[in-house]
């Protein structure tokens, strides 16, 4: 058990922390080229599932290749004159315009797959279907068919032949370049062929003739007419980029994702990540950053002391806070921690500390307690003194152990979810609030802490916990510090302005 301390404990000067908020200058922007570096696994993981949809693509697409040939379209006229000739007239863009749409019609290409029967041609028609078309026919049923099943297989054909063909006019030209597609390179010449050669049979078969033999000779070839400039050229190699270019080109594409999601998770978020943010926002001093350890044992606990040094420091020096709340915006922030090693630093020192619980408990009633010690049972716990106590026997409790320690530190719930640190405030000299690195929004910290209306005045600074040394320093601030003075400049803006959410959204 520890003896009382003999001496008489210095007064209390009560002097919390009040910010002064001026208009100071916005720590720099915590998104930007910087967001890669720090979420750069989000940027590798975008590239990943690049490359792997580039590869799924190129292993399961098709080989198509493109057969194509060239017409050119003329237009036959009579020359009068001492003898009749039929010479090549004068071609608009109309006339190439329907030759072709006459080298598309149902005409020519129902001729092409009667010639080459196409309808059994599981390229063009197939009664087997696939997993998406039968789930797609399961969700959006298709009308009845109406036809009997050849003129199906003809018409469903006759659609599959019309998208592997192109008809486009080479420039201002008057010639007609045809491309068949298919996934044999020898059947689209077969097809181009064919239908180069049914276009013209078609093209003399409906020339104009009249009764006699010799009117139709010499009409039969007028209007509309075409021969061939180049024949089908076989593919040589299938359509598409290559393959190497397609993963590439995904690959690159996936990194550019990676990349936009890395900086817009940092324009989204409101979170504090640095000490600057933290006295910018919130009006109170950094005193410490607590870094993040995935280890344990000694080598955590010294880690903790080391960082929060300065905090137990600047009580001892300064000689003005004997009693210390310690409290968080939201649970989970690592108060109880925070407060444990704070009194062991503070113990280290040679001081008298005493950590108390005050955590809330409506199963003991309050007429049935002593209100000196009610709830209290002391206890020795890792090199300090702790004790569990009821709210309302806080004030009694820390006057009863002003002559036996030097400090006192209590363990406070979060503002947000309970109002007991703002009372409990009442009877302490200060507040000592803890923020968690990257999980705690700025709004919702500024809310909770101007919300604890007369506990605002008795807030001393802030602590920065758990804290990722690696990438801290990333997030558009200086150089992360592990010993900052109360006295550090406080980067806080106007009142007016702070709490303007829309302004606020966009900074951030």
């Amino acid at each position: 058990m520890l003896s009382p301390n003999p001496l008489s404990p210095p007064p209390i000067e009560n002097t919390g922390h009040v910010p002064e908020r001026t208009a100071a200058e916005m720590p720099r922007r915590s998104f930007g080229l910087d967001s890669l570096a720090r979420h750069r696994w989000i940027v590798i993981a975008g590239a990943i599932v690049g490359l792997l949809a580039g590869l799924t693509s190129v292993a399961t697409r098709k080989a198509v290749y493109t057969a194509w040939m060239e017409l050119l379209v003329y237009n036959r006229q009579i020359a009068t004159g001492p003898a009749t000739v039929v010479l090549p007239g004068r071609v608009d863009v109309p006339l190439v315009q329907n030759q072709n749409e006459v080298l598309r019609s149902r005409l020519v290409l129902g001729k092409v797959i009667d010639t080459l029967d196409l309808t059994k041609d599981p390229e063009f028609f197939s009664r087997s279907k696939g997993l998406l078309t039968s789930l797609k026919e399961l969700i959006f049923p298709p009308p009845p068919q109406l036809v009997d099943d050849r003129t199906f297989a003809f018409v469903e054909t006759l659609t599959a032949l019309r998208r592997n063909i192109d008809v486009t006019r080479v420039g201002a030209s008057h010639m007609v370049r045809l491309d068949v597609r298919s996934t044999d390179p020898r059947k689209a010449v077969r097809i181009a062929n064919e239908i180069a050669r049914t276009y013209l049979q078609e093209r003399r078969a409906h020339g104009m003739g009249g009764d006699a033999q010799a009117i139709r000779e010499l009409y039969q070839g007028l209007g509309p007419s075409a021969y061939v400039v180049s024949d089908v050229q076989p593919p040589i190699r299938r359509n598409g980029l290559p393959g190497y270019v397609i993963v590439l080109g995904a690959g690159l594409f996936g990194l550019g994702l990676g990349a936009f999601g890395a900086v817009l998770r940092d324009v989204l978020s409101n979170k504090i990540r640095n000490p600057e943010q933290l006295e910018y926002f919130l009006g109170l001093p950094c005193l410490a950053v607590v870094r993040a350890s995935s280890s344990g044992g000694r080598e955590r606990i010294a880690t903790l002391l080391a960082d929060l040094g300065s905090v137990s420091g600047l009580l001892r020096d300064r000689n003005v806070v004997r009693s210390l709340g310690v409290t968080s915006v939201a649970p989970a922030d690592g108060v109880t921690t925070i407060a444990l090693n704070l009194a062991r630093s503070i113990g280290r020192s040679g001081s008298n500390v005493l950590l108390i619980d005050c955590l809330p408990d409506e199963s003991r009633s309050p007429a049935k307690q002593d209100a000196r010690v009610a709830g209290a049972k002391l206890a020795e716990v890792e090199g300090v003194d702790r004790c569990s106590v009821q709210l309302y026997a806080l004030d009694s409790l820390i006057r009863l152990s002003s002559g036996l320690y030097d400090f006192v530190i209590v363990d406070l719930p979060p503002l947000a979810t309970s109002a007991d640190a703002r009372v409990a405030a009442r009877a302490l000299d200060g507040l000592l609030l803890v923020v968690r690195w990257d999980e705690v929004d700025c709004r919702l910290a500024s809310q909770a802490l101007d919300s604890s209306v007369e506990a605002r005045t008795k807030f001393v600074g802030a602590v920065l916990n758990m804290a990722d040394a690696r990438t801290a320093r990333m997030f558009g601030g200086q150089p992360l510090l592990y010993s900052r003075e109360l006295t550090a400049p406080n980067r806080v803006r106007p009142r007016d302005e702070f709490l303007n959410a829309g302004r606020l959204s966009e900074e951030v």
